[in-house]
């Protein structure tokens, strides 16, 4: 798959998930990179996945957490990808940190507490996460947890 977005140089694919491709970038209006997430062209037709998708934007903007990735700006390129922008986070994920590096349990104590203030935070601005896991958890240059991936996140429903 082939991207441009305007405003948005040096697209390179990071990752590739079931509905959508991960593309680190720099937005040039203030040139810091960022993560530009896409909805996979092949199934951007289906209402219901395109759904799931753009709610995972909306949801992610309502919360404002210090280890909570942040959502910059959503919308539809060109050709007509749903498409969401994030922070970018310059290190690893949790899951190969684990496999890779020996983490000090005063280290693993600090995530540990990391993403349970974020989840908290979450939680108290109606929003669960569900898909908890070590590649979810990206680890910045400084060693902080941020959660990302709110792909299957819930907003339960008031009840009055």
């Amino acid at each position: 798959m082939s991207v441009a977005l305007q405003g948005y140089d040096h697209l390179e694919k990071r990752a590739e998930g079931g509905m959508a491709v991960l593309y680190r970038g720099v937005q040039t209006s203030l040139n810091r990179p960022v993560a530009i997430k896409f909805l996979k062209t092949d199934i951007a037709h289906d209402e219901r996945v395109r759904g799931l998708f753009e709610a995972e934007s909306r949801i992610i903007a309502r919360l404002d957490h210090p280890n909570i990735i942040r959502v910059i700006d959503r919308g539809v390129s060109s050709t007509g990808q749903p498409y969401f922008i994030m922070d970018f986070v310059e290190g690893t994920d949790l899951k190969q940190a684990l496999k890779s590096e020996e983490i000090s349990h005063s280290r693993k104590l600090r995530m540990i507490i990391q993403i349970a203030k974020a989840l908290a935070y979450a939680h108290r601005n109606g929003v669960i996460h569900r898909d908890i896991k070590p590649a979810n958890i990206l680890l910045d240059s400084e060693g902080n947890a941020r959660i990302a991936d709110f792909g299957v996140a819930f907003l339960p429903v008031a009840r009055s």
